[in-house]
């Protein structure tokens, strides 16, 4: 059964104009990643954060996906013995397009 409303009231707007869907932790996490300057890595491990290497990558994915976060943050892990070491870059590198 289509709706009663005709479709001439109804209110449109533009794919953009489409709200992001935000959690309060991505936004504690974007202002986190925002503090990192350009070309430079914050260097901490798993224990100092309180989560995973793998929990960071994916909000930096997640960020970068919606269009919050730029290309140029990445992350990188070393683990030596136990200890694993994460490597959030802002990196100063510009893309190059092929």
């Amino acid at each position: 059964m289509p709706p009663k409303t005709k479709v001439s009231e109804l209110k449109f707007i533009s794919e953009a104009e489409i709200p992001i869907k935000v959690k309060r932790k991505s936004v504690e996490w974007l202002n986190f990643f925002k503090q990192i300057p350009e070309g430079k890595a914050l260097v901490v491990t798993e224990k100092e954060l309180g989560v995973s290497g793998s929990a960071v990558k994916t909000m930096v994915a997640r960020l970068k996906q919606s269009g919050q976060l730029s290309s140029s943050f990445y992350i990188s892990q070393r683990t030596v013995g136990d200890k694993a070491t994460l490597y959030i870059v802002n990196s100063a590198k510009k893309e190059t397009k092929a």
